[in-house]
């Protein structure tokens, strides 16, 4: 997280001490007198450009808001989902039944310590998808007899599919950033932007140069934002698996009063 808040502040300074360094360079070669006659036009431009980049960006910003906020609720359902299999499992005998347990509580382990790791390289973990394939194949072995088990065997299977649905999206999820041609057009949208403020000149130079740098922090910030949302299972920013880890908990704990029960 630490490192994440560093490296924003970096790229922020480092934009703002470019914006600023070519507003300087401007006022040296540029007569002033020259820089005010462009002030009635340059302005209402200025107000144009900068709607239309203010409508792109705060678009850009919300999807990515979006999107993280929507791998979070699958990420959360495909925990969910979990546990749901883990209970219906509570319907049938006991060889099929710590079969099951025991897979959930390896899946969400597999998912903790090797997947979430491996998100980071846009990669998943092979063991969490060998043991939800272990988990459908045991589901699938095991003949149901009485009607609750029936219930419960069509219920978790239906949990199953969910789950295997919501992994994939998962994973994709953290694929499918901002393309490059967007990035493309948000990037020189923001320094197209700075470069219309230099056609101002300003009596007050040190004015300018502060009005100049805010606009560059106001813009390198909502840009960062883009960047840090754009990949929501990597980076110092993204989302954590709290829901697996309190699924691993659960899990383990039932399963400890589950061997200490008599009979």
């Amino acid at each position: 997280m630490w490192g994440g808040i560093v490296f924003s502040c970096l790229v922020v300074g480092a934009s703002t001490l470019l914006a600023v360094a070519g507003l300087l360079l401007v006022r040296r070669f540029v007569d002033h007198a020259y820089l005010k006659s462009h002030h009635e036009v340059a302005g209402y431009l200025l107000s144009v450009i900068g709607t239309l980049y203010a409508v792109l960006l705060a678009f850009v910003v919300v999807d990515a808001q979006s999107n993280v906020q929507q791998a979070r609720q699958n990420a959360e359902a495909e925990a969910n989902s979990v546990v749901d299999i883990f209970h219906y499992a509570g319907w049938f005998p006991d060889k099929t039944r710590q079969a099951v347990r025991a897979l959930c509580l390896e899946y969400v382990t597999a998912v903790v310590d090797e997947e979430w790791e491996a998100m980071e390289a846009f990669r998943h973990s092979p063991k969490a998808a060998t043991r939800l394939h272990h988990l459908w194949q045991t589901v699938r072995q095991y003949e149901p007899g009485t009607e609750g088990q029936k219930a419960a065997y069509a219920a978790m299977l239906a949990e199953i599919g969910e789950l295997g649905d919501a992994r994939r999206d998962r994973l994709l999820a953290n694929r499918n950033g901002v393309s490059p041609l967007l990035w493309s057009v948000i990037v020189a949208g923001g320094v197209l932007t700075i470069v219309f403020t230099y056609f101002f000149g300003l009596d007050n130079l040190a004015s300018q140069v502060l009005m100049t740098a805010l606009v560059a922090i106001t813009l390198s910030l909502n840009i960062f934002l883009v960047a840090a949302y754009t990949y929501p299972f990597a980076g110092d920013f993204k989302i954590s698996p709290d829901a697996f880890l309190f699924d691993q908990f659960i899990f383990k704990e039932l399963m400890k009063a589950d061997m200490a029960a008599p009979g």
